[in-house]
């Protein structure tokens, strides 16, 4: 059973989970940058100690507190949140937490119990106001805000939910329901989360990146269509000037893209994609012969972007995965760029 463990400056406590943080806490990872397989995410402990520096940094941010430990020692530990775009739209910037305040943070464990290196879900100052550190934990229940409509599927849409999206391309989502080759197996099977190449600042590939929970901007150009995850650093360029798809043109991390309007329903074939360890999903690699069909739809009431596709990849898979998801239309959402910072990229690798 789950427990919450309490360390503080002067004391440990131990107590159960209650259900209601128990089911919110294993919905599973909310964050594209790597999987959470180095972090217990059936354990939470609440720490409290002394901030010493905080990195508002991306593809992740980070705490770091000197927390006392079981046998009066200060220990430092470092919390890693979501990215530092992510935490603005949370309402948290860099002046939100004061070099030398104490603090207490809610957050999942390492499984490997030499590290100091922990998975934020909510931090606690001494005034009693809560800042949101993970999508986890994110208001459920909060007042649906009247839908923005728009005109085309042109704009910034907020990347689809958690259960509907990331959660699919998850390495437990992939073992247990995707049509994987003996190579796939083999791969999922030695994925520990650790050998993602976004510890290089390398972007995942689509359909990975564009089920990411963050906005992703589509912007219409001359002969072609512009799709930008930012939180990803990825950028997908869409020719739509009725041109084929190429045959010698290099593999790239975002493949070649060609599109065509259907009435109001654009189709995007894309091929050429570079290899790429997790191309496909966490943990399954992408191979050469990697293709994906997509199709990019306003919903009935406008207010929607419908996405689905069809990945096919005979090195990995032995028939095509299809998808469906949506976004919301967010015109006033904040899209702002954050560059990924290497020693950022890396930093979650501590907690192995």
């Amino acid at each position: 059973m789950s427990g919450v463990m309490f360390l503080s400056l002067s004391r440990i406590v131990v107590r159960v989970v209650v259900t209601a943080i128990v089911v919110l806490f294993l919905a599973g990872p909310a964050s594209a940058h790597h999987s959470f397989q180095a972090f217990d995410m059936q354990k939470t402990v609440i720490m409290e100690g002394v901030l010493t520096a905080f990195d508002l940094t991306n593809p992740h941010a980070y705490l770091t507190l000197d927390v006392m430990g079981l046998q009066g020692e200060i220990e430092t530990w470092e919390f890693e949140t979501v990215n530092g775009s992510t935490l603005r739209r949370l309402g948290i910037s860099q002046e939100t937490f004061v070099i030398g305040e104490k603090l207490s943070i809610e957050a999942h464990p390492p499984r490997n119990a030499d590290r100091r290196l922990a998975a934020g879900e909510l931090i606690r100052k001494q005034d009693g106001s809560e800042y949101i550190l993970s999508l986890r934990r994110a208001p459920r229940n909060q007042k649906i805000p009247d839908p923005v409509y728009a005109k085309s599927i042109e704009g910034i849409w907020m990347g689809p939910a958690l259960t509907n999206g990331l959660f699919f391309i998850t390495p437990q989502a992939v073992k247990e329901s995707w049509p994987l080759s003996q190579k796939g197996s083999d791969a999922i099977a030695v994925y520990d989360g650790s050998q993602t190449p976004s510890a290089d600042c390398i972007p995942y590939a689509p359909p990975a990146v564009m089920l990411v929970p963050a906005p992703i901007v589509i912007k219409f150009d001359e002969g072609f269509i512009e799709i930008k995850v930012p939180n990803e650093g990825a950028v997908r360029r869409v020719f739509v000037d009725g041109r084929s798809l190429p045959e010698n043109v290099p593999a790239s991390n975002q493949g070649y893209s060609v599109g065509y309007w259907d009435d109001d329903v654009l189709m995007v074939e894309t091929i050429l994609f570079e290899e790429h360890l997790i191309g496909n999903a966490f943990g399954l690699p992408a191979g050469l012969d990697k293709k994906l069909t997509e199709k990019f739809s306003l919903s009935k009431d406008k207010s929607k972007l419908d996405y689905s596709f069809v990945l096919s990849d005979p090195d990995f898979l032995t028939e095509p995965v299809i998808h469906s998801t949506h976004w919301t239309y967010s015109p006033s959402s904040n899209a702002e760029i954050l560059d990924c910072d290497p020693e950022a990229a890396r930093r979650f690798l501590n907690a192995y």
